[in-house]
């Protein structure tokens, strides 16, 4: 089984029950078979009523034209890449969604009470110079990245991935916690914050991805633990991998 993550909090458990969700809703070699069958087993039920449904009439809203909401509508999980490697200038562009503020004032997306637990780690698949094949740490505060690790070969790294065959893109983006800080000052709750800034970062690189005209999907059926040890490299403290996001140029 995947174990829970480290604390450093006075008891040593600053969020228990976090604990035992991030240990039961983990994947691993295991467990994956399990949750692709039925993922693949469920069938969505028929269209429903709204149940929110209220007796006055909906006003209608607007829709702004700008560069956002532009970025927005082209969003799109893509699946189908070329086989090119990855820019730079791409990264660049991508990770900025990830990235501090110029002026140092923190970051772009909101964290509670400016911890920061999410770490972001680029797993170049096919780079272009200067970037190389490896895994990469990103440097928020620096808009910067830091080789830390090899990759493993192709065919162990897909199946981390995803098992049922090559994910596709020229890289993959993994986004991984570090909640020992999070935990600590909010306790349970903590856990609630550290996973709703993972969605943001998320959806941050997405609208990056859209606007640089690259095609990406997200990736939650990863084999954590197995990718837990490609990211930490044995290092100490450990981050945990929360989510993944495939991405390259889209095919023609």
């Amino acid at each position: 089984m995947t174990a829970a993550p480290d604390r450093t909090g006075p008891d040593g458990r600053a969020a228990p029950a976090f604990d035992l969700f991030w240990l039961n809703s983990s994947l691993n070699a295991t467990t994956r078979a399990g949750f692709g069958q039925r993922a693949g087993a469920w069938q969505p039920p028929p269209p429903a009523a709204d149940r929110l449904a209220v007796t006055a009439a909906p006003v209608a809203l607007g829709r702004p034209v700008d560069a956002m909401q532009q970025a927005a509508e082209a969003r799109r999980s893509r699946r189908a890449f070329a086989e090119q490697p990855l820019t730079a200038e791409s990264v660049a562009a991508l990770l900025s969604g990830a990235a501090g503020r110029a002026d140092g004032s923190g970051r772009l997306v909101g964290s509670a009470g400016a911890l920061y637990p999410v770490e972001v780690f680029l797993l170049l698949r096919r780079p272009s110079p200067p970037l190389e094949r490896g895994v990469h740490r990103h440097l928020a505060s620096e808009h910067a990245l830091v080789e830390v690790g090899p990759l493993p070969e192709e065919e162990v790294l897909g199946d981390l991935l995803d098992p049922t065959g090559d994910p596709g893109g020229a890289a993959v983006v993994v986004l991984a916690l570090h909640l020992e800080a999070v935990l600590d000052k909010y306790g349970e709750r903590g856990g609630r914050f550290a996973l709703m800034e993972v969605g943001m970062t998320a959806h941050a690189l997405e609208l990056r991805a859209a606007a640089a005209g690259l095609a990406g999907y997200l990736l939650g059926g990863t084999d954590d633990a197995g990718l837990d040890e490609v990211i930490n490299r044995g290092r100490r403290p450990r981050v945990h991998t929360a989510l993944a996001y495939v991405v390259g140029d889209p095919a023609h």
